[in-house]
């Protein structure tokens, strides 16, 4: 049976090369990559279902089904994006692929505050790393899972959930022996760039780990922003500023903190700001590039 919406109901001309998003228009493909949404979709039932950019699997809710025509199409039961994530990475035998890519998910759930996914993809991605020769990648991936282990902590905190925290504490010591132990037989110096980028992700776990312990220190964090901000990593430094700032705002009275935490989060900010323009550029480059490419196919 012929799909009404094929091609967006217009035939396609000779030679053209088809586009791998045929039924979307431009502007909903360019909000999509880009992660800027929500955007309409006039696409329904099996020809969402064949729209790559819209397909997400077990990952859409029941509502969602509903409303687009797809229930009864896709498998009975909600699962999230990582969590799908996560089962095919299991096939990736390539532990330099597959431990970037479990912190990238390990990192993103936190930012949703997924705890349960944040955890599950971290135990992973451990297991994958930890016996291997790449103590680089070991030692990300430890600033990550003890990343992980102080956010668990912080919301077993609240509920009173002892062994959560006996468990999360654990971990996050072992973690962080395993990956010191790593670095330290690799036997670099630490005035290489390698060796200086695992020794910041050491310094930046050891300060989850001692906020984990309730031992927390504006002046852990302030150094561990220095250490990646002679490393010219504007991200990592946004990310401890900000921490820095939260220690100030926990440990301090109300006015107090917000003058001390003020300096430590406008930096945050503007580091944040520059590595947003950064990558806004870098996004305006791909689509040069992208549209550079379709206008040599064109006319190849």
């Amino acid at each position: 049976m012929a799909d009404g919406h094929r091609d967006g109901g217009q035939q396609r001309r000779p030679g053209r090369p088809r586009s791998v998003t045929p039924r979307l228009p431009e502007r909903v493909i360019r909000a999509l990559v880009e992660g800027r949404g929500p955007v309409p979709v006039h696409l329904r039932g099996r020809a969402l279902l064949g729209e790559p950019l819209l397909y997400k699997g077990s990952a859409m809710p029941v509502a969602e089904r509903i409303a687009l025509g797809v229930e009864g199409l896709l498998p009975p039961g909600a699962t999230t994006i990582e969590q799908q994530l996560l089962l095919e990475l299991e096939t990736v035998r390539d532990s330099q692929y597959a431990g970037p890519v479990y912190q990238a998910a390990a990192s993103f759930a936190l930012w949703r505050d997924d705890l349960v996914d944040a955890r599950r993809a971290v135990e992973l991605g451990w297991e994958r790393v930890r016996g291997t020769e790449d103590w680089v990648l070991i030692a990300r991936l430890a600033a990550t899972v003890l990343e992980v282990c102080a956010a668990e902590v912080a919301a077993a905190h609240d509920r009173r959930e002892l062994a959560r925290i006996a468990d999360a504490r654990g971990t996050a010591r072992r973690v962080l022996a395993e990956a010191e132990s790593s670095v330290r037989g690799a036997g670099v110096a630490p005035s290489l760039g390698s060796r200086r980028e695992a020794d910041a992700r050491l310094a930046t776990a050891r300060a989850y780990l001692a906020r984990l312990d309730g031992e927390d220190d504006p002046a852990t964090w302030a150094a561990v922003a220095a250490t990646w901000g002679a490393l010219g990593d504007r991200y990592q430094v946004a990310k401890a500023r900000w921490r820095e700032a939260e220690t100030v705002l926990a440990g301090a009275d109300a006015r107090a903190g917000r003058a001390a935490a003020r300096r430590p989060m406008v930096e945050a900010a503007t580091m944040a700001e520059l590595n947003e323009l950064v990558n806004s550029e870098v996004r305006k480059i791909d689509s040069i590039t992208s549209t550079h490419t379709i206008i040599a196919e064109k006319f190849s």
